[in-house]
């Protein structure tokens, strides 16, 4: 099975948000106003993963992956909160909560072992998961 990289696999995510946001642009203030939260922090994993692939150093990589995990994990709090206020049905925010999941623990590990290659050089690392 050919593993798809974290970058694609971030870019999937935010689209797959972004057809969720404009799904939910059609409903109420407050849940358009939670969807523009989502629609921030779901872009921004793949934004600061872009980031990381051109970083100058190995804590400035450190640092834009921490990021992106910061924003998945943004990005689940809002859609739970979606689902919670009744604007969307758990089942159809389930498989997008799962994919926050999954990049967090991703970003995790990515992060933990650029930091105990530190020691070893001072490339940047490779982010493809």
């Amino acid at each position: 099975m050919d593993e798809q990289s974290i970058q694609d696999r971030s870019y999937e995510f935010a689209c797959r948000v972004i057809r969720l946001v404009d799904h939910i642009a059609r409903k109420s203030l407050v849940m358009r106003t939670i969807a523009r939260q989502v629609l921030r922090s779901a872009t921004s994993v793949g934004a600061n993963l872009e980031e990381a692939s051109a970083a100058q150093s190995k804590p400035d990589f450190i640092s834009k992956c921490s990021i992106a995990a910061k924003e998945a994990r943004e990005t689940r709090y809002w859609l739970r909160l979606l689902i919670a206020a009744k604007g969307v049905t758990r089942e159809r925010l389930a498989p997008l909560i799962e994919e926050s999941d999954q990049l967090v623990a991703i970003l995790t590990t990515i992060i933990k072992k650029a930091g105990t290659s530190s020691n070893r050089g001072h490339s940047t690392p490779n982010i493809q998961h």
